[in-house]
């Protein structure tokens, strides 16, 4: 039914010539152009070439992939780069705390529960570590106080 309805979606698209026909072809060109290959017989050549092409791809993919994502996830800095992709934080959750530590309100870690972390910021820049001590207040305890 969905191979259905896809090739019929197919055939509108390609009828109302929302893209150039030599960029999307009607089912009907692809079926003719399909058995002119077969009847050649070039079509395996053809399924070869693309298989090719596909495979190295994919190892070149895994062949860069891997070793960047493990170096990337090894990073402290690059790790907490995530964090600037966020909206910021609003200054009600931010609190300052003694020896220039910020105190930060978040939701629940699914992990833990805690709902605020302690971060040293001078440790932070100064050895390009983050070191975070998670305080012990967890979701039980300030279920009541948030609204």
């Amino acid at each position: 039914m969905v191979a259905l309805i896809a090739l019929l979606f197919w055939a509108a698209m390609s009828h109302l010539e929302v893209f150039p026909s030599t960029a999307f072809p009607s089912p009907r060109d692809v079926w003719r152009g399909l058995v002119e290959k077969a009847v050649h017989g070039t079509i395996f050549d053809d399924i070869v070439a693309s298989l090719f092409r596909v495979t190295m791809g994919f190892g070149l993919a895994v062949t860069l992939g891997v070793p960047i994502g493990l170096w990337l996830g090894l990073r402290v800095r690059i790790r907490l780069a995530r964090y600037l992709t966020r909206g910021p934080l609003p200054l009600d959750v931010v609190e300052k705390v003694e020896g220039g530590r910020r105190r930060v309100r978040t939701p629940p870690d699914p992990r833990n529960g805690l709902v605020e972390k302690i971060l040293d910021l001078l440790l932070c820049a100064a050895c390009g570590s983050a070191r975070s001590t998670t305080s012990s207040t967890r979701t039980g305890s300030l279920r009541g106080a948030r609204s």
